[in-house]
């Protein structure tokens, strides 16, 4: 998979050239002595997932992350390694704290302590302009805040951003796990109408790792804004 996705950096000419699913194949790094700054524990331990997003980064012109859902920063580390800016936001002082400590040695990681929506709603404004990859994480607590987090994200980024939704549910797929918050399932059909607010158009696509018990992620790609 990961020879493929060299390839589709290459001769990517429109989002809709991306499969729907994309399952990928074991890593083959060793996690074993590594450190989290490293990001190679990212993507829940799957770091075969990482080169989808360095193709990301040239296709599209991707120089800012914002993380919402920071945990134990592995992803984060990751982000801060292949972009130019990151912005990860957390509710946990003691995730944000300890996130800090882990990733000292990579200095263009931004930290924010609070409630992502309310978050997003500062950050956001200042930003406008760029073209933004959101990776949206924060699915641990009582409030479940991603429709909040996707309706603050269509305010200042309509078609101008990438959307990745982690812990999703996939079609046809019952050996993959997903979260569900009071009956409600993390799934497209649950963020649907909030996505075609922040899209005129756009192309979703499953990103499956190797080991499918540590989660999938929805990717949103825009049609227009490239």
């Amino acid at each position: 998979m990961l020879k493929r996705l060299a390839l589709l950096c290459l001769f990517l000419s429109a989002a809709d050239s991306l499969p729907l699913m994309m399952t990928f194949d074991k890593s083959e790094i060793d996690l074993q002595g590594t450190d989290y700054a490293s990001g190679n524990f990212a993507f829940n331990k799957s770091p075969e997932i990482g080169p989808f997003f360095e193709m990301l980064r040239h296709v599209y012109p991707i120089t800012t992350v914002i993380e919402t859902g920071t945990f134990e920063g592995s992803t984060t580390a990751f982000f801060a390694r292949t972009f130019e800016e990151v912005h990860t936001i957390d509710i946990s002082p003691q995730y944000s704290k300890t996130a800090q400590q882990r990733l000292t040695s990579l200095s263009n990681i931004k930290f924010h302590l609070g409630s992502s929506e309310k978050v997003l709603a500062q950050i956001l404004p200042t930003i406008s302009e760029k073209f933004v990859l959101f990776y949206l994480d924060a699915h641990w607590n009582e409030y479940w805040p991603l429709l909040d987090e996707l309706e603050a994200i269509s305010k200042t980024h309509h078609n101008h951003c990438i959307v990745v939704i982690d812990d999703v549910k996939v079609p046809g797929r019952s050996d993959i796990p997903f979260d569900a918050y009071k009956g409600h399932e993390c799934s497209f059909e649950y963020a649907k109408e909030k996505i075609e607010k922040l899209f005129d158009g756009y192309s979703m696509h499953y990103l499956i790792p190797s080991n499918p018990l540590m989660r999938a992620k929805l990717v949103i790609i825009p049609k227009t804004g490239r």
